[in-house]
């Protein structure tokens, strides 16, 4: 498993594990981690933010996570004092959580803006805001959910700008050879708190 998560990722693992004694949950807090493991010792399936499932061929979708009645959920670009002119950002520095390495990030981020943008990538949400601190970006791409929360730690004037586009939840994915009842069992008994460490409040099965 891998997302952006608020708690440790050895904690959710722990949290996971417990739930579901027959499946084996293995989570990491950084995608090249992850993409080692992928490489190294593919697994059966995959949690995972679906602009990452969907960068995997092998695995199809099971389940989307689901928050407010979506599958989806809107992101922002958080800047200091001025709001972001989005028309205007070819060129410009966007910080964001590195959830598909530099070059892919660097692709993902340009197409959700609809400019070529230069990107840093942290591996930690707290990570994003001492990046418009030390102004080594202009902007940080971040889920309007998040927003709130990251100016209530700040003394700067944090303003948003709107997204159109909508990015999926986290999913889980399996691949071809993997037994599929045991992780539709267990992410069916997901508890409340499990879910909500995964930023979801219920599945939806496919």
């Amino acid at each position: 498993m891998f997302s952006p998560l608020d708690a440790r990722a050895n904690v959710v693992q722990d949290k996971l594990n417990a739930k579901c004694s027959d499946v084996d949950f293995v989570v990491f807090g950084r995608f090249k981690d992850f993409e080692a493991q992928m490489k190294a010792q593919p697994p059966y399936g995959i949690l995972a933010l679906q602009p990452i499932v969907e960068k995997k061929s092998d695995f199809k979708p099971i389940f989307l996570g689901v928050k407010g009645g979506e599958t989806v959920e809107t992101y922002v670009l958080v800047s200091v004092d001025t709001p972001v002119d989005i028309k205007k950002l070819d060129g410009s520095k966007v910080g964001a959580f590195d959830l598909l390495g530099r070059k892919e990030m660097k692709e993902f981020i340009s197409s959700q803006l609809n400019a070529e943008v230069n990107v840093r990538r942290v591996t930690k949400n707290e990570d994003l805001l001492p990046l418009l601190s030390f102004n080594s970006v202009e902007s940080i791409f971040l889920p309007s959910s998040l927003f709130d929360k990251m100016k209530a730690t700040t003394n700067l004037n944090l303003v948003s700008t709107p997204l159109e586009n909508k990015i999926g939840l986290i999913s889980a994915a399996l691949s071809d050879a993997s037994p599929s009842e045991s992780l539709k069992s267990c992410i069916s008994e997901f508890s409340n708190e499990i879910n909500n460490m995964l930023g979801v409040e219920k599945w939806k099965e496919l």
